[in-house]
């Protein structure tokens, strides 16, 4: 008797789940926000922002996992004789053959932005040796496609809400590459329910709640006696894009 019980529940669950999967979405990804948190983290003396959102997605093309490759590449870099797109890492590129500054300086090529704020965070990466010894300055533009959840910071000032803009607030060196916009991998790679900073709980093979852990020394910082809230995107594989969601206000 207890192992026809067992059996009827264990094909509960499984008749459960298939119903879930089946369910119909479109195949542009929708989120919804559902909570905004400021803590400690449990990793050293970091600080985290935390922000929790329902995710689902009709075609479950969700995540990025490691691949660098194009169309997921960090930066595209561009050959100088015929204009093409470099998608691979700068370390691996014979540098000669990429735009340099020098490009710009000794080829008019006036469309290219100088080597200043914020250009010199945006545009322009530094070639060094394996030595570590500078010896050019490449010309890049960065591919929207790196990242597939994408983070804009709004300060309240004033009575007024506006973006932080990290550029203005890191300048060249301490250039603050992509925010704290990130990638998060597939759900159905996840190795259990934590992977490095995201927390995710699964619904089905199509839908799941994900928490985003925002981590920085520096928040009460910048941030001290201020609002702040957070808007929110996520973009699957395929270059759809989920509706924006804002988030809660947090009083430092």
């Amino acid at each position: 008797m207890k192992k026809i019980a067992a059996s009827i529940f264990i094909f509960a669950i499984a008749f459960s789940c298939k119903k879930d999967d089946e369910k119909v979405f479109p195949i542009e990804p929708y989120i919804e926000f559902k909570s905004f948190k400021f803590g400690k983290s449990n990793v050293g003396s970091w600080d985290s922002l935390n922000v929790e959102f329902y995710f689902r997605d009709g075609d479950a093309d969700l995540g990025l996992d490691g691949s660098y490759k194009e169309p997921y590449n960090y930066r595209n870099y561009f050959f100088k004789l015929t204009g093409k797109k470099y998608f691979g890492e700068l370390a691996s590129a014979k540098i000669s053959e990429l735009i340099t500054y020098k490009d710009k300086r000794t080829k008019n090529l006036d469309s290219l932005p100088s080597f200043t704020k914020p250009y010199n965070c945006t545009n322009w990466e530094l070639a060094r040796s394996t030595n570590g010894l500078l010896t050019d300055t490449v010309y890049y533009q960065a591919n929207p496609n790196y990242y597939n959840l994408f983070v804009d910071f709004y300060i309240l000032s004033a009575g007024n809400w506006s973006m932080f803009d990290f550029d203005t607030v890191f300048p060249y060196p301490n250039c603050a590459d992509g925010g704290f916009s990130a990638r998060f991998p597939s759900p159905e790679n996840f190795q259990s329910e934590s992977f490095g900073p995201f927390l995710l709980n699964r619904i089905s093979t199509k839908e799941g709640v994900l928490t985003y852990s925002i981590k920085s020394f520096s928040f009460n910082y910048h941030f001290t006696g201020k609002k702040i809230k957070l808007k929110v995107r996520i973009q699957d594989r395929a270059f759809h894009k989920s509706n924006e969601i804002e988030t809660s206000e947090i009083q430092f």
